[in-house]
C-alpha cells in the first residue's frame, strides 16, 4: 500500500472546512490525520492562519506541496472537468491555477501534556469542491475515511449549491468500500428541521460530544458518531432517496 493511500485510510475528512480547528480540538485523540476540503481559501491565507494563531498547544513543523496527479490521480485541469460535471447547476470561484494541496505536520509544544491532546498530527488541506474530491480520493481507489465532519456545510447563503447534503449523502453511500466508521457533526447536521441535516447520522450511534463557543455563532457542539453494524440497512437495496425521506 502506498504512503498517500494508507493516510487516506486513517483520515479524518472535513468538507466545507473553512479553517475551523474544532475537529483537531476534539477529536486528536481519536484521529492523527485529517483532510481540510475547501475552494474558497488560498494557500498564504492558510499558512498565515496555521502559523497564527495556529491550533493552540501545538506548531507546525513541515509543509510541503503534494502534486495533484499522486493525490487525484488527474490534473487540475481534469478535476475541474470533473467539479463542473457534479455541480452542473453553480458557478463556482474556483481555478486550476490557485488549487493547491499542502501537507503540514504539527508537533505539541512543552507545558502540555496527553490531556491536551495527541503528541502530534497530519493535516492536509486541498482547495477543491468537496464532493469532487471525495470521489476523487476514495471512491476511485476503493477505500473509505476512518470518518467524516459533517459541520455547517455552507447550503443557501454559505456559497454552497444547494443539492449538497443529497449528493454527499449519495456519495458516502455508493462508496464500494463502504460508509466511514464514524460521522462527526454539529446540532444542525442532525437536525430534522434544518437544511443541513443528514439522515445518514440516524444510523450512527453516538460516542461523545463536546459543547464549545464559536467565533460567530455563539455556542454549539459537536457529536462523534459510530457505525453500529446490528442498525444499518442495505441502502442499495433502501434507496437513497428514501432515506431523504425520513
Amino acid at each position: 500500500m502506498d504512503k498517500i493511500t494508507e493516510f487516506l485510510k486513517e483520515s479524518l475528512f472535513y468538507p466545507c472546512s473553512g479553517l475551523d480547528g474544532a475537529p483537531i480540538k476534539f477529536t486528536g485523540k481519536h484521529f492523527k490525520k485529517f483532510i481540510y476540503v475547501d475552494y474558497t481559501i488560498e494557500r498564504d491565507q492558510f499558512l498565515q492562519q496555521c502559523a497564527h494563531p495556529g491550533f493552540r498547544g501545538y506548531r507546525m513543523t513541515d509543509a510541503h506541496d503534494l502534486s495533484v496527479e499522486s493525490v487525484f490521480g488527474a490534473s487540475w485541469e481534469d478535476v475541474g472537468h470533473q467539479l463542473r460535471a457534479t455541480v452542473s447547476d453553480r458557478d463556482f470561484d474556483w481555478s486550476p491555477e490557485s488549487a493547491f494541496i499542502l501537507a503540514t505536520h504539527f508537533e505539541r509544544v512543552d507545558g502540555f501534556d496527553d490531556e491536551h491532546g495527541p503528541e502530534q498530527f497530519d493535516l492536509w488541506f486541498i482547495q477543491c469542491e468537496a464532493i469532487t474530491t471525495y470521489r476523487a480520493i476514495y471512491t476511485r481507489r476503493g477505500i473509505k475515511p476512518k470518518c467524516v465532519a459533517h459541520i455547517r456545510s455552507g447550503i443557501a447563503f454559505g456559497g454552497n449549491f444547494s443539492g449538497y447534503i443529497r449528493v454527499l449523502q449519495k456519495t458516502l453511500i455508493e462508496n464500494p468500500n463502504g460508509l466511514p466508521d464514524y460521522i462527526l457533526h454539529d446540532k444542525i447536521g442532525a437536525d430534522p428541521q434544518c437544511g443541513d441535516n443528514l439522515p445518514l447520522v440516524q444510523f450512527y450511534q453516538a460516542r461523545a460530544r463536546w459543547t464549545y463557543k464559536t467565533a460567530h455563532h455563539g455556542f454549539s457542539h459537536l457529536t462523534l458518531r459510530s457505525r453500529d453494524e446490528r442498525e444499518l440497512p442495505d441502502f442499495f437495496s433502501f434507496g437513497c432517496d428514501r432515506l431523504l425521506a425520513l
